[in-house]
């Protein structure tokens, strides 16, 4: 079974008490393995698509956030519907806590904690094997919508759309990324989920 594992630092939460780098080392066996701030921001999550794509992977650990992280958040949701229309079974992508369970809890104990990750990533490998696949129904595809503008709006609505399952298509009347300005930062989730989502194509400058 090609495994690939995902590190992610939390936003430093993660990488200040667990050596990423050891814990790396000791799974240089597998796959593919890499070590990223965050997986949300566009290029990590291209990246990671990519690397299941071309190593041709058969299941996926992230270790970083918790599973509930992924199934409350809109960046955790999009993340693993990506992984699974890449074609990685959903009881193939398997998650290892290591902010909530580790890194916080030992922050005076980094060599405890990195012995700890590395179990624990340990338990997620083994999980991955043993557990029976999951025969997934593919769902006919819905009509695509065009939307006119890039504004904060239009931003929004084309992230509603492509969570409903619509191809989105957004052309740019006025030029320039309206919605990139002082909000960025704020918008940053909904940018990476419609920006990087493949139903959706944008128009113009």
């Amino acid at each position: 079974m090609k495994i690939g594992l995902f590190l992610s630092e939390c936003g430093e939460m993660v990488s200040k008490t667990i050596d990423l780098e050891a814990v790396a080392k000791k799974f240089n066996h597998l796959s593919t393995v890499s070590i990223y701030k965050d997986f949300y921001a566009p290029e990590n999550t291209v990246d990671i698509l990519n690397q299941i794509r071309n190593k041709n992977l058969d299941a996926v650990i992230l270790a970083g956030e918790s599973w509930s992280y992924y199934q409350k958040t809109l960046n955790g949701k999009f993340l693993i519907r990506r992984i699974e229309s890449e074609g990685i079974d959903p009881n193939r992508i398997a998650f290892a806590n290591l902010k909530e369970q580790i890194a916080l809890p030992h922050q005076r104990d980094p060599k405890s904690a990195t012995e700890k990750a590395i179990l624990m990533i340990r338990v997620e490998l083994e999980r991955v094997k043993r557990l029976p696949s999951v025969e997934l129904i593919e769902v006919a595809p819905r009509p695509s919508v065009a939307i006119l503008g890039t504004t904060i709006g239009a931003l929004i609505s084309a992230q509603l759309l492509l969570e409903q399952g619509f191809k989105v298509h957004l052309f740019n009347l006025e030029g320039g990324d309206h919605y990139l300005g002082e909000d960025r930062d704020k918008l940053a989730p909904t940018i990476s989920y419609v920006e990087t989502h493949p139903d959706f194509k944008k128009y113009g400058n």
